[in-house]
């Protein structure tokens, strides 16, 4: 993908890169930034940010995961003795 990236602004220009169909939102974001004519301060900082809220989405998205393998556990022995109380009360 880099190497496709550039290619086209080598034969198009910078200005290529805004117009781009880009899956990645990252990426796309920093196309737009490199074709807005953003300066590298901003851009790493901005992208940056970008990568660090991505990370926290990530790190919430892990921790209910592990939240869930954590009770699954409880679930099973929850259901088990509904399971026998039902089996005795006939």
């Amino acid at each position: 993908t880099m190497v496709e990236l550039c290619t086209l602004t080598r034969r198009q220009g910078i200005v290529a890169l805004s117009k781009l169909d880009v899956e990645s939102d990252f990426l796309r974001k920093a196309c737009n930034l490199i074709a807005d004519g953003t300066k590298e301060d901003l851009m790493r900082d901005t992208l940056n940010i970008e990568i660090e809220s991505m990370k926290q989405r990530h790190y919430i998205i892990q921790d209910i995961f592990k939240k869930m393998a954590l009770y699954a556990p409880s679930f099973g022995m929850m259901g088990t003795l509904i399971g026998l109380i039902q089996m005795l009360n006939q």
